[in-house]
């Protein structure tokens, strides 16, 4: 027998199992391998005393405030992502404003200067 047929049941099920957040029948189809297998007995009460040795150690009142914590610190990575997200396109956009009106001004020739007309054979004698 392959250790996938020992365990029919994850651990995650188990764990979901002892917070009664499985739906009714598996509730039920849990319960009845868990009196029929006491190998499967044996790995819930190792779950149960885990989740004890945890909640012995981290208080309610400091996980919350851990919790709470990582928010924040999660919600500030956010604002700084957004904020530089805005200075990714906006320096681009900005160049290329500059770019699309000074480049024509450069080649453009100035107000003031009339084209020249030349004549081949010089100013007094036209040829």
């Amino acid at each position: 027998m392959n250790q996938q047929e020992q365990r029919s049941i994850s651990d995650y099920q188990l764990e979901r199992y002892l917070l009664r957040e499985l739906p009714a029948a598996d509730l039920a189809a849990v319960a009845r391998e868990i009196a029929a297998d006491p190998a499967l007995g044996e790995r819930l009460a190792a779950l149960e005393r885990s989740n004890q040795e945890l909640h012995r150690r981290f208080s309610p009142e400091w996980m919350s405030g851990q919790i709470e914590l990582k928010r924040q610190v999660s919600r500030q990575r956010e604002s700084k992502q957004q904020r530089s997200g805005y200075r990714l396109w906006a320096v681009p956009a900005v160049a290329l404003l500059l770019a699309v009106v000074a480049v024509p001004a450069l080649f453009d020739a100035s107000p003031e200067e009339e084209p020249q007309i030349r004549i081949k054979g010089g100013e007094m004698v036209p040829s």
